[in-house]
């Protein structure tokens, strides 16, 4: 699949709400892109207005989303989870939630 195909097929997913978020990793794994087309696509999504890049929080023990922030400084080094009680987060990811 081409990067036109694949931009395609991306926008059939989001306009039909198969996912609620996105990750550049996932299109690399997925449709054999590089880091920098699968993060052109999610960029090209971005500026037709289909996702919303955001840095999200997980927690390292059971992977649930502890919070999203918009700007990569209101991420904070040390995070309480609340479903299992480990104390330390992992590093922000970048994802992009659909608007």
């Amino acid at each position: 699949m081409d990067f036109k195909e694949t931009l395609d097929e991306m926008r059939e997913v989001i306009k039909n709400k198969f996912v609620d978020s996105l990750y550049p990793s996932y299109l690399v794994e997925k449709f054999d892109l590089t880091i920098m087309e699968s993060l052109e696509i999610c960029v090209t999504l971005k500026n037709e207005g289909l996702v919303l890049p955001m840095y999200e929080v997980r927690c390292p023990r059971c992977s649930k989303v502890l919070y999203r922030s918009q700007k990569l400084r209101n991420i904070k080094d040390i995070g309480n989870c609340g479903s299992c009680n480990k104390n330390n987060v992992d590093l922000p990811v970048l994802s992009f939630v659909l608007q």
